[in-house]
């Protein structure tokens, strides 16, 4: 089935245009909904004729009963405990913490260096959000962690399709799983930070089981590292292949670094699709919507199409006004929408803004001569080899660093293609 050996190939290629789309993944029908009116109808206005499909049940093997993969009155409540912590009033420690990691971890690196972004932005932001969320230090183990959650997606991808007949699916990745389940138990001693503080707080309520408190903190570290680590490893690739967007961050900062990001989680967006199953018998236009349908929605479909985005392939950040972003709300959804929507999307963003520009004032990035970089959706979509860049020096003054123009990111090149490989939705 092409649909779970090339999702984004599939998807693309019988979504783009259109509506609405049946298919069917294996026995079970299925519907992708590529319109922001129908977008919104089950995002948001008859959000509760749809649940979490069927991959949940899955996550929960790891993740538990966290704001992921719960749905109804627990995904509200747990909602409504964790709000507060990530609230604007927090964001100015993020953005300490991303300040102070990222010169740490600049300052190892040296002109001429080849190293892997990917890598580089994942041990990062586990550094990052170690403090932020946690208030732990975690540069001794970032690179084991980076290497326990890789471990643990893959066999998540196994148990969502076990093909083949190995039944290397049946092998729970043991060591990667009590690796990280250390790592809660060491992060639930403290009560440093606002979002442990949360949790704390709502668990002497008794609003939070020490289950799901555990839960919680698991879902939030994998969560808020990977997608954001992701995003930023793509944003560098196109860093690469639109330097002049390098020298425009560098010499104007936060203004730029936020367009460059939302044109990469347009491009590239981390959660390139997530499901829901249908709760209760309903319609869209002129399909009959039947009970235990899966409804998929795919970002990286939507914000690549041309009745939305004009030139939908090409990098052009400076389509990113405010209101822009405002007016493409349903067109535009790296991070779902709704009563479901990400929680952390503000620390997303406010990473980004920090981040590139403090890299950009120091170092410049080149695709490294042997690099391959395509695309491998897994929860996330990663880089499926990482991004190999070159490290380089600024070379010229970058006061007088101009806006890029439209380059064309095409999916069928050759450095960026889709990939063969098995469909793993994602959902916030």
């Amino acid at each position: 089935m092409r649909v779970l050996s090339d999702p984004l190939g599939f998807l693309l290629e019988k979504g783009r245009g259109r509506d609405l789309f049946s298919f069917r993944i294996g026995l079970r029908p299925a519907l992708l909904v590529n319109h922001p009116a129908w977008i919104e109808h089950v995002l948001v206005t008859h959000a509760d004729a749809f649940v979490k499909g069927p991959e949940y049940e899955l996550a929960r093997r790891v993740l538990g009963f966290g704001l992921l993969t719960s749905d109804g009155e627990g995904h509200r409540r747990h909602r409504q405990v964790l709000l507060p912590a990530f609230r604007e009033a927090h964001a100015a420690s993020l953005s300490c913490a991303v300040r102070e990691e990222a010169r740490m971890r600049s300052d190892r690196w040296r002109a001429g260096d080849v190293v892997d972004a990917a890598d580089e932005m994942a041990e990062l932001l586990i550094t990052v959000i170690g403090r932020a969320l946690l208030g732990m230090r975690l540069h001794d183990q970032a690179h084991e962690i980076r290497k326990a959650v890789t471990a643990v997606f893959e066999w998540f991808q196994r148990l969502r399709f076990p093909g083949g007949t190995s039944f290397g699916w049946l092998t729970r990745p043991n060591a990667a799983l009590t690796q990280l389940d250390s790592l809660v138990t060491s992060a639930l001693r403290n009560r440093e930070t606002p979002f442990l503080a949360a949790l704390d707080e709502a668990f002497v309520r008794g609003e939070l089981s020490e289950a799901e408190r555990r839960d919680e903190v698991l879902t939030f570290f994998m969560g808020a590292h990977e997608t954001t680590a992701t995003a930023l490893a793509w944003t560098l690739y196109l860093l690469t292949q639109n330097p002049e967007a390098q020298d425009w961050i560098a010499a104007e900062q936060a203004a730029p670094a936020r367009m460059v990001f939302a044109e990469t989680l347009r491009l590239f967006p981390p959660a390139w699709a997530f499901s829901r199953r249908v709760r209760t018998p309903g319609r869209l236009g002129e399909l009959e919507l039947a009970p235990g349908t899966i409804v998929l929605l795919s970002p990286f479909v939507t914000q690549r199409d041309p009745r939305f985005f004009a030139r939908p392939d090409g990098f052009e950040p400076l389509r990113w006004s405010e209101a822009a972003r405002a007016a493409a709300r349903f067109s535009y959804i790296p991070f779902g929408a709704g009563g479901r929507g990400c929680i952390g999307e503000r620390w997303a963003w406010a990473v980004a803004e920090t981040l590139l520009p403090l890299l950009l004032t120091d170092w410049r990035f080149r695709l490294a001569a042997d690099a391959e970089v395509s695309m491998r959706p897994l929860i996330t979509l990663r880089p499926r080899a990482g991004v190999r860049v070159q490290l380089e020096r600024p070379g010229r003054d970058v006061g007088q660093a101009r806006k890029p123009e439209a380059q064309r990111t095409p999916i069928s090149s050759t450095r960026c293609k889709a990939p063969s490989t098995s469909l793993i939705v994602h959902s916030r």
